[in-house]
């Protein structure tokens, strides 16, 4: 399985382990989890950020990385933007724009950043908007599975994805569970699909 963090925008190709996903109401019996799973979830996400449109930024070893410049609904000072990672996206030029819908990523981030031009490689982003919409399968719970340095680990009790959440600040901790979308909105979260 290949799966990555992009914690300082550089790092990829870091492989984290595959899990057997719980059954429906913690049954204790493991899902299989299907293509139309990972549909579901990339479906959900571009529904969440409805008429976003993405911008390559970078590339990276056949890998595509594509960001939008996001209204902050938390009313920070920060600079909020959406990462979604692409592989096999080689004959993609930098600078292209896509909307989030059409992105096969197996790799999706909600982050900020202090300093736009460096993040966006100096690609003047616009900021976009988008609506929370109540009835999505983001709304799935999640739970800590792991707890790092820096980051915490969540597992979703019906997706095909992991949910890590970084920690900015030395002394900073987080709820044992919550949802991907509390996850997307109030943290800086990585979202990694669990492909076969």
């Amino acid at each position: 399985m290949n799966k990555f963090t992009v914690i300082d925008e550089t790092a990829l190709g870091a492989v984290a382990p595959q899990r057997a996903a719980p059954g429906p109401k913690s049954s204790g019996v493991a899902m299989n989890f299907a293509d139309s799973d990972i549909k579901a979830v990339r479906a959900a996400i571009a529904t969440l950020y409805q008429g976003i449109v993405m911008t390559k930024t970078q590339a990276q070893e056949g890998w595509g990385i594509y960001k939008a410049l996001i209204d902050s609904m938390s009313g920070s000072n920060t600079t909020k933007y959406i990462c979604a990672i692409v592989p096999n996206d080689k004959m993609t030029p930098l600078g292209s724009q896509v909307p989030l819908a059409q992105l096969p990523w197996l790799n999706f981030q909600a982050r900020t950043t202090k300093d736009p031009r460096i993040e966006f490689a100096g690609m003047p982003l616009k900021e976009q908007t988008y609506a929370i919409t109540r009835n999505t399968i983001l709304f799935d719970k999640i739970k800590l599975a792991s707890e790092f340095e820096d980051k915490w680990v969540y597992v979703p009790d019906h997706l095909p994805l992991s949910v890590t959440v970084l920690l900015t600040k030395e002394d900073e901790s987080f709820a044992p569970e919550g949802t991907v979308v509390s996850a997307l909105e109030l943290f800086q979260t990585i979202l990694n699909l669990e492909v076969q």
